[in-house]
């Protein structure tokens, strides 16, 4: 590895930890309990603030307490038997303890013990693997059969029963309901308000925890699941690492014990703490409990040459301010993906600990991660900070916006640039061959957000457009996924005064219907009619003038460009196609001669009379179009000179008017 003094660039970074998580350990001539083969199952903190333990062994059982300068046991002979399984403080003065054959209660002082067990009282059965007392000092019983009882001092009522399926827990939540977990599916039932509940999707749940903010948090596989209210959020410990047990202090957070140390939450994560990070023992047993000091106590198993042995212990936080210094080969915390950053200790630390348990001088990086560096200090207490390292990856969801065509008459292309992912231009392309796109330019980022292409006439085809986003490292993106333009075609109709309008598809983005926009000038084109957008054509009828064309879409969202900013670059509200107009199809029109006749009176609002040269008295028809292109009237079997146009129903306005027959004549008139 490289040293520091050859680095091209060295980023000191220091850390300032403000806190310490320290550990305290009991065990050998600390540890006032039988020791030998022993393990500890069961922890609990009584109504004095003191510490109880539960442990077992081939050789020794024990159930005893300490008070924080001294341990004392109660007589186990005394219980229904030995091993005892859970405990649960009533709101006097006694200790209840859960064992395979019944129920052991001492009092917390003098710890005279009493039994229940189904020979001398009502229990329901002897095996009870889980109690909990709740505000009026009801207990709550869970036994390996699966069913739960509640005693309230005189009576013992059975409520329900999970064949197969033993009670692991139990636990009374802020709202009084009753939270019992069990040994398969369904892995939780609740019951409140004289209903029970249960939870099939969670199975196999050692362990039940609640806080006064009305939250149940609970243990399954390598998951805490955390029940507030409607929300649920899961919280995943490292994959195979299994959730024990949980704890729960205002001031201290939520801790989980598990296979591989004790863990903090984190927002959605776990933070852990363990033997390679901490002073935390390896072989930690199941339970843990705080007291009221938020000391997190908890029991564990260790060697002695090929002996065996536990002990107990806690974790805590000390308000002591430690300095660190770490130092990066890059400028910053950040570095290109496909590259690497270098980590490396103050050499003159006791110990540093990296995130995988490493005490390397240093740690290399190839992707973006969150560093939890661990300093080893003096009495078994560490202290830690957070590191940030950010690879710098280029952003792949960059897409076009809307391609179109602008008022110069060329296919312009728009996207939304995003800020702050180390994009520094965009590529565009453009379809040379069928589904081959080709580079075309680059956009410097600062720029609008907006190409215009000169090299394409609109008016002849239809193109597909892509852009990419090229980062500071230099790494491109994926090309977007294409969008096409609009391109819009007039032909004759089969009959005369008609114009076919057809249209290529847009493609790109999901839009409602097509817009056709028509007016008598360009200046003039505005929304006239909409059609599905699974239609391509359109039929305009009664043009005799020159009308100007133009097919849009709405687009779904509003396409607002960034950068430089310019009068009329957006925001964009619809994607226009080419302008067209029939002019060039009158030029061509090589039919009947068409000749102009003139109305009178006119403007008119009662009748006006058409005059019309018919030598031969040949048959004509009228035909009368509104603005819009509608037949409003149509008159046959003319055989003279004139004709009388009645107004009846046609509204004030502007019409032209169609007479045909051996010749083509053609006007205008307006009714007021």
């Amino acid at each position: 590895m490289k040293k520091l003094y050859i680095l091209s660039f060295v980023l000191l970074i220091p850390i300032i930890m403000q806190s310490q998580v320290c550990v305290t350990l009991y065990e050998g001539d600390d540890f006032g309990f039988e020791d030998r083969e022993n393990r500890v199952e069961v922890l609990g903190m009584d109504q004095n603030g003191d510490m109880w333990y539960g442990i077992t062994g081939p050789l020794f059982r024990v159930v005893g307490k300490f008070n924080g300068s001294q341990w004392s046991n109660l007589d186990v002979s005394q219980l229904p038997d030995p091993r005892p399984v859970d405990f649960a403080f009533d709101l006097a003065d006694s200790i209840w303890i859960a064992t395979n054959k019944g129920i052991g209660i001492a009092h917390i002082d003098n710890m005279e013990v009493r039994t229940m067990t189904p020979a001398n009282s009502g229990l329901p059965e002897a095996g009870v693997t889980a109690i909990a007392v709740d505000s009026n000092n009801v207990k709550w019983i869970g036994f390996s059969s699966g069913k739960v009882a509640s005693f309230d001092g005189e009576t013992f009522t059975v409520h329900k029963e999970w064949t197969n399926s033993p009670v692991n827990t139990i636990e009374i939540a802020y709202d009084s309901s009753v939270w019992v977990g069990l040994g398969d599916s369904p892995g939780i039932v609740v019951y409140k308000n004289g209903t029970w509940t249960q939870n099939s999707t969670v199975k196999s749940v050692p362990a039940i925890e609640s806080d006064k903010w009305e939250r149940v948090m609970v243990a399954s596989g390598d998951s805490m699941i955390i029940y507030n209210g409607g929300i649920t959020t899961v919280v995943h410990a490292a994959s195979g690492n299994t959730i024990r047990d949980i704890a729960v202090r205002a001031n201290a957070g939520i801790w989980a014990s598990s296979g591989q140390g004790l863990l903090v939450r984190s927002g959605s994560r776990f933070v852990p703490f363990s033997d390679k990070n901490s002073a935390v023992p390896s072989q930690l047993s199941d339970p843990i409990a705080f007291d009221t000091e938020d000391h997190l106590w908890f029991g564990y198993s260790y060697l002695v040459g090929v002996k065996g042995y536990s002990g107990v212990g806690y974790l805590y936080r000390e308000l002591v301010q430690e300095n660190a210094v770490i130092t990066a080969d890059k400028p910053s915390l950040i570095f290109c993906y496909g590259d690497s950053l270098t980590l490396e200790a103050e050499s003159d630390k006791l110990k540093y600990v990296w995130p995988d348990g490493s005490n390397t001088a240093t740690y290399t990086l190839y992707d973006a991660d969150t560093v939890e560096v661990a300093v080893e200090g003096d009495n078994k207490c560490y202290s830690y900070d957070t590191l940030r390292i950010n690879a710098q990856k280029v952003y792949e969801k960059e897409k076009v916006c809307a391609v179109s065509v602008d008022t110069s008459g060329r296919n312009i292309i728009i996207w939304e640039r995003t800020s702050s992912v180390g994009t520094e231009s965009f590529n565009v392309y453009r379809e040379w061959t069928t589904d081959s796109f080709e580079f075309l330019t680059n956009i410097s980022f600062g720029k609008l957000s907006v190409f215009e292409d000169k090299d394409v006439n609109p008016t002849v085809q239809s193109v597909k457009y892509k852009i990419s986003a090229v980062d500071t490292c230099g790494n491109e993106s994926g090309q977007s996924f294409y969008h096409r333009t609009l391109h819009l075609q007039l032909s004759k109709g089969l009959e005369n005064g008609e114009i076919n309008l057809d249209w290529s598809a847009y493609e790109g983005v999901d839009f409602p219907h097509y817009i056709i926009n028509r007016g008598f000038s360009r200046d003039s084109v505005k929304e006239w009619r909409t059609v599905p957008k699974d239609v391509f054509k359109y039929t305009d009828q009664g043009v005799f003038d020159t009308v100007f064309y133009r097919i849009t879409i709405p687009l779904p969202n509003e396409c607002a460009p960034s950068g430089d900013i310019k009068a009329g670059t957006g925001p964009y509200l619809h994607s226009l196609s080419n302008m067209d107009d029939n002019k060039k199809l009158f030029t061509n029109d090589n039919e009947l001669k068409v000749l102009e006749l003139r109305a009178y009176p006119n403007p008119f609002s009662d009748k006006s009379r058409i005059e019309f040269p018919n030598p031969n008295m040949s048959e004509h028809r009228l035909r009368v179009f509104n603005l819009s292109g509608k037949l409003v009237r149509e008159i046959g079997g003319i055989t003279g000179v004139e004709v009388f146009l009645e107004r009846e129903n046609l509204d004030p306005g502007y019409y032209v008017f169609e007479l045909r027959g051996e010749n083509v004549y053609r006007g205008k008139f307006v009714i007021r």
